[in-house]
């Protein structure tokens, strides 16, 4: 299941911002009428009217998917310090 969802969750998560309905932008047409148009979060179209945050989102959503694809095998279900620990063990000792 923990493979699974390390393949499928992040892999959900970029269809979801790549969709057309992610980033808001609220237009005013006339002073009493608003228009609600939706982008996808990839899109530049609200990084030009100044709406930075969903275009931040999408690029550190997928920086973040292929730092979490090229994690070592091992070290998936233990921490750093333990997979650290256990490579010491097998290096051979230095002799001054």
């Amino acid at each position: 299941m923990k493979k699974i969802s390390l393949v499928v969750f992040p892999a959900l998560t970029i269809v979801l911002e790549a969709l057309p309905m992610g980033a808001v932008c609220t237009f005013a047409i006339s002073p009493t009428e608003r228009v609600r148009e939706t982008f996808s979060y990839f899109s530049l179209i609200p990084f030009g009217y100044a709406n930075f945050a969903p275009l931040i989102t999408a690029i550190l959503t997928v920086v973040a998917n292929k730092t979490i694809m090229v994690v070592p095998k091992p070290l998936i279900g233990q921490t750093a310090s333990e997979f650290l620990w256990k490579q010491e063990k097998h290096l051979p000792m230095r002799r001054s």
